[in-house]
């Protein structure tokens, strides 16, 4: 019998995209994948239905074989070296989100973080350090034209000229540092902040813009004796990453008064409201 082969999003995905469907309402906002899922019309799926809610969401399916066309990705991608990647998962989202920026602009979020904010006011090409030696690009933003669509190919040139099938963060944050450093009139990550004349028209956030709580740092999102340095620590933060390759097995009850809660609670009320026990 044939089994369909369904989307399945976690709780805290779901989150993510509500909060940002939320906070940009004048924004389409995309899920987009690659594998071969889709939703079945006639089986009831209570979360997505509930992100579904939200008039400006919308899931696309890609096929990475016809997508790459005409692309500066078309030939590299065609000889199947991506496929030989020890972290497929990672190294495809790096790609993709890289492609779609090229043909189209707009704003990338991984499903890992919460929108606190709104982003439709922000500049038309930026990311945040994540360190003083990394820039991360779990929320990247290109412009269609102009000095961010060549940047945009800058980033995919360099994903095919110094691909890495075996380092997790070769072809993802150190990528987006490495072409910076290129670009920029700088080695020096933390001087590009707030300096887009020095980058090109690239803004570099600071780090309390989206990633404040680093992956070492996650109890200040689950533990309760933590949750008023939390709140003052990300008060002026835009975005929270959550870092789901390290916190994704810790759990969280939901009613608990820790900050993940209390941020779900008002970020993502839908989902929250549907999660059950735990979140």
């Amino acid at each position: 019998m044939y089994e369909p082969n369904l989307i399945n999003l976690t709780t805290r995905q779901i989150c993510a995209i509500e909060s940002a469907a939320i906070h940009n309402p004048k924004s389409n906002i995309f899920l987009v994948y690659s594998n071969r899922r889709y939703r079945n019309k006639y089986v009831r799926e209570p979360l997505l239905d509930t992100l579904l809610f939200y008039k400006n969401v919308y899931i696309r399916n890609v096929n990475l074989w016809s997508f790459v066309n005409d692309t500066p990705m078309e030939k590299w991608f065609k000889t199947g070296k991506l496929f030989e990647s020890h972290f497929i998962t990672i190294h495809l989202s790096d790609f993709l989100r890289l492609l779609l920026l090229w043909r189209y602009g707009g704003t990338y979020l991984d499903l890992d973080t919460i929108t606190l904010k709104s982003l439709e006011s922000m500049p038309h090409n930026y990311a945040g350090i994540q360190s003083k030696d990394i820039i991360n690009q779990a929320v990247l933003k290109i412009s269609s034209n102009g000095d961010g669509h060549k940047l945009a190919e800058q980033f995919l040139l360099d994903y095919q000229q110094k691909f890495s099938a075996i380092y997790w963060a070769h072809n993802g944050p150190s990528l987006i540092t490495r072409v910076l450093k290129r670009t920029c009139c700088t080695d020096d990550i933390l001087k590009m902040i707030n300096n887009p004349k020095c980058c090109k028209d690239f803004n570099v956030y600071p780090r309390n813009a989206f990633y404040e709580i680093n992956f070492e740092e996650l109890d200040f999102f689950f533990d309760e004796a933590l949750l008023d340095q939390m709140l003052n620590r990300t008060q002026n933060s835009i975005v929270l990453h959550l870092w789901n390759k390290f916190s994704q097995h810790r759990k969280m009850k939901v009613g608990s008064n820790v900050a993940y809660d209390l941020a779900a609670q008002i970020h993502c009320p839908r989902t929250y409201a549907k999660a059950g026990e735990y979140f």
